[in-house]
């Protein structure tokens, strides 16, 4: 059976760990025997095991519950911070002013908008008699276009969706 290197590497880390069987250390060994770069992680992985079982086990201090209190505190204090920044503010300002240039074209399209379209229907009225009143004063245009593209008007002129 042929293996490649990408194989042993299991059985590379289960050498370092002491948990290999024996048909398998065969293999590995036989492998190591041909194969320079598989023997080289061998031996960077048994390296890095023995300075790592060097290192002393060191308990952490106790602390007490002011102290992380303290810390929590801390991190609080830096969120606050970070929220009323000049960055932040200038974030937040520039937000509120792209919603109200938003805003601002949206009022000058609709005030623009000259042809009224009525959505009075048999079943609902959309709009009353007082609102028809108020939009009628902004129906400024020559609405003949409609009636020459063969659209279908009302009494006033208007796009009458009903006749649709």
């Amino acid at each position: 059976m042929n293996y490649s290197c990408k194989d042993f590497l299991p059985l590379i880390n289960n050498f370092i760990d002491n948990n290999i069987l024996v048909e398998e250390l065969k293999n590995l060994e036989d492998h190591l025997k041909n194969c320079p770069e598989c023997s080289k992680d061998l031996e960077d992985l048994q390296n890095t095991k023995n300075i790592v079982n060097s290192l002393k086990n060191i308990t952490p201090p106790e602390v007490d519950d002011s102290f992380c209190l303290d810390i929590i505190n801390k991190i609080k204090d830096e969120q606050t911070k970070e929220l009323f920044s000049k960055k932040a503010i200038l974030k937040y300002a520039a937000t509120a002013s792209i919603i109200v240039l938003a805003a601002l074209i949206a009022i000058n399209i609709n005030v623009n908008h000259k042809t009224l379209i009525s959505f009075n229907t048999p079943k609902t009225n959309v709009y009353n008699e007082y609102s028809k009143d108020i939009n009628t004063m902004f129906v400024e245009q020559d609405n003949s276009h409609l009636a020459e593209a063969g659209l279908p008007t009302d009494e006033n002129g208007l796009l009458d969706l009903n006749g649709m």
